[in-house]
């Protein structure tokens, strides 16, 4: 059995796979800096003078706890941007021996054993054939929700999901 997936990839999809591979970074440093400006404000409510002294920590507060994601969408549209291999229709052709791509200036084929793991998150399923790097295929390019669920067995049979 044989399942096909293409489309064009967006802005949207390259930034949804970065946060998914970012998700736990991203809470972390968000968290931190949301309790940072949250005890800034706690010690202004009992010492107003204290805010008009420290704006300062209060702005680098707001600013870390926006930095990583204002900088995954910069990231994302970059690569978008700058990726030949983004450009054009795309196209996948998953099987129980691996998948395949097509893209406007690259052909590939994966096995499934040369796969370190993947993940999936609401709209995309990143594929990592390194620890470190994966690749994003968006969930609208299947044709149904049925290919999703087999691209999702195949996953489940032949990869780890470390």
């Amino acid at each position: 059995m044989s399942i096909q997936a293409e489309g064009k990839f967006t802005l949207a999809d390259v930034w949804r796979g970065a946060r998914l591979a970012s998700r736990r970074m991203l809470v972390s440093t968000t968290l931190i800096g949301l309790l940072l400006l949250a005890a800034l404000l706690f010690l202004g409510i009992f010492s107003p003078k204290f805010l008009r002294e420290q704006w300062l920590l209060i702005v680098l507060s707001v600013f870390w706890a926006s930095y990583l994601w204002i900088f995954l969408l910069y990231s994302s549209y970059r690569t978008l941007k700058k990726s030949p291999n983004l450009q054009g229709t795309v196209r996948y052709q998953f099987d129980d021996s691996g998948y395949r791509l097509e893209a406007l200036h690259t052909q590939a084929e994966v096995k499934w054993g040369a796969m370190v793991k993947w993940r999936e998150g609401k709209y995309t399923f990143l594929f990592y054939s390194n620890p470190r790097i994966a690749s994003v295929i968006p969930k609208r390019f299947f044709q149904s929700s049925a290919d999703v669920d087999a691209v999702r067995n195949f996953l489940r049979t032949h990869v780890s999901r470390k």
